[in-house]
């Protein structure tokens, strides 16, 4: 008598679904929602002018380092879906360089070293205080006749002056921040258009975010001027920089690399298809169109625009 000799071995459909590819189009695309929100002109502004621009300056930083985190990530599952794939090599090199799009520390670093230095200029002031300035900075360096003792006597005007500089600084450290982390991303784009340039998709391009000129920021700003906070100009563009980059040009970016992944697989032989969420479903780039195209369409069915593929 023959044996008999079971295999585990099991036979997939070829046209099975690739969870990997619906889960990395779900994340591109899904918007940032809960803590990772920025907050918006009117609450940035209450709350700004309740702690003379304390509050903003400790919150905004922490969210786009989170943001920044969550990101990298999602750009590391499409990469890695790349090269598991479709084999591209390139795939797993720019997969090793996205150390880079993590915030560095001196993105927190800048305003809270802006805070302590704001925290601790009064009692440097002080003639009784052991910060004393001139005790331990003009003292020291044997300036004779030097006036000290009254130089760095405690008033109002010099403190807001401080107060001002500060968060002006730590502010602008926040803008120039978000403007750096928007370069890399482009970059990082530009690399990954090099691997859909090699399977014939269209390239994506990320848009810039801007300077941070918005109409209600802008005018929360003139307010805060008008009062004597003249830190409120850095940080409305700082604001209103961070608003535009998480809630439109970065998921616009990521919604258009979702795109990009669907396209490849409707190209397998045979093709995935996978159910696409509706704000991630494929529309005419006409602005006076704007159809919702059917699925693997090269050209709009109302006006004739060539589709986004």
């Amino acid at each position: 008598m023959s044996t008999f000799t079971p295999t585990s071995r099991m036979l997939e459909p070829p046209d099975r679904p690739d969870q990997l590819a619906g889960a990395v189009i779900s994340a591109l695309g899904r918007p940032v929602y809960g803590s990772l929100l920025p907050w918006g002109p009117i609450k940035s502004f209450v709350l700004g002018a309740i702690s003379l621009g304390v509050l903003p300056l400790l919150y905004w930083p922490r969210i786009f380092a989170r943001f920044c985190i969550a990101q990298q990530q999602q750009f590391w599952h499409l990469l890695e879906w790349l090269r598991v794939r479709h084999g591209d090599t390139e795939a797993g090199g720019i997969q090793r360089s996205l150390g880079a799009m993590v915030p560095p520390s001196t993105l927190g670093l800048a305003p809270m070293i802006c805070l302590i230095i704001i925290a601790v200029s009064p009692l440097g002031w002080s003639l009784n205080s052991p910060l004393h300035l001139g005790k331990w900075v003009v003292a020291p360096l044997g300036i004779v006749g030097f006036p000290w003792r009254h130089a760095w006597r405690f008033s109002l005007g010099n403190f807001y002056t401080i107060w001002t500089i500060c968060l002006c600084v730590a502010y602008g450290s926040l803008w120039l921040h978000i403007r750096e982390q928007a370069t890399r991303v482009r970059h990082l784009v530009g690399r990954i258009n090099v691997i859909l340039r090699r399977h014939d998709v269209d390239s994506v391009t990320a848009a810039d975010p801007g300077l941070g000129l918005r109409p209600m920021w802008i005018f929360a700003a003139i307010i805060g001027v008008m009062a004597g906070a003249w830190w409120a100009i850095p940080a409305a563009l700082a604001g209103a920089l961070q608003k535009q980059y998480i809630r439109q040009t970065s998921l616009r970016t990521r919604s258009e690399l979702s795109q990009r992944v669907r396209t490849l697989l409707l190209r397998q032989c045979p093709p995935v298809d996978l159910p696409v969420a509706a704000r991630l479903r494929l529309t005419c780039r006409n602005s006076l169109c704007a159809c919702q195209l059917p699925t693997a369409a090269l050209f709009c069915p109302r006006c004739g625009s060539r589709a986004i593929v």
